[in-house]
């Protein structure tokens, strides 16, 4: 029987996320006039030759409501990759910009430009309250009172799923450098039934002597 309710239950979940899919789906949120807050990158680092690269894939900003300040939307974007390495010059290798982890103004603005050309690929929704008590904001009480999540698949096609946050999970390949070292190259994305997927090609990433061949 419990075999059954577990079955049964997953089989529910799926069919919500289809059943809410396409043009029947929630309309996305509009947060141009909401107050911006805290912004968090998505990155990942990767080690070659005892340098090591910070891979920028797109950033998470929270946004209030500026009529209900208990009322907040994740907005999820992404851009064209940014890697960070220790190398002293700024190099431009196709679509991929190296530069100087200690030059704070190029990294600055190398953020705002691919911000500004960004493309939004999820919403998260949810309410904010205060631990009884500590006092404080909780991200308990946040996911209890979470809205739901909108994540745009790899197709182009928007999904949504209630009161479900949207998951991460690391993607790995086998280094081309090292068939014998497994190294993280993206960020999975996912609610129910729907994924998306951001990737960095590990062959971009090369020290300052292999990018001269």
């Amino acid at each position: 029987m419990v075999f059954i309710r577990i079955l049964f239950c997953a089989f529910f979940l799926v069919l919500g996320a289809f059943a809410l899919a396409g043009a029947e789906i929630p309309q996305l949120p509009d947060v141009s006039k909401w107050i911006a807050g805290k912004t968090e990158h998505i990155n990942f680092m990767i080690e070659r030759k005892n340098i090591v690269y910070t891979v920028y894939l797109g950033d998470k900003t929270e946004f209030q409501n500026p009529d209900d300040c208990d009322e907040y939307v994740l907005v999820f974007r992404r851009y064209i990759p940014l890697v960070i390495e220790k190398a002293v010059n700024v190099k431009k290798r196709g679509d991929i910009t190296y530069i100087s982890a200690y030059d704070q103004k190029i990294k600055n603005e190398a953020f705002e430009q691919r911000q500004q050309n960004s493309d939004i690929f999820a919403y998260s929704a949810y309410r904010k309250g205060t631990d009884d008590k500590m006092g404080i904001i909780s991200r308990i009480d946040i996911q209890k009172e979470l809205a739901g999540s909108w994540l745009l698949d790899q197709d182009g096609k928007w999904g949504f799923f209630a009161r479900y946050p949207i998951r991460e999970q690391i993607v790995s390949e086998w280094a081309v450098y090292d068939p014998k070292t497994n190294i993280q190259v993206g960020v999975k994305f996912l609610i129910p039934a729907v994924q998306h997927v951001l990737m960095f090609d590990q062959r971009l990433v090369k020290p300052a002597k292999e990018k001269k061949k």
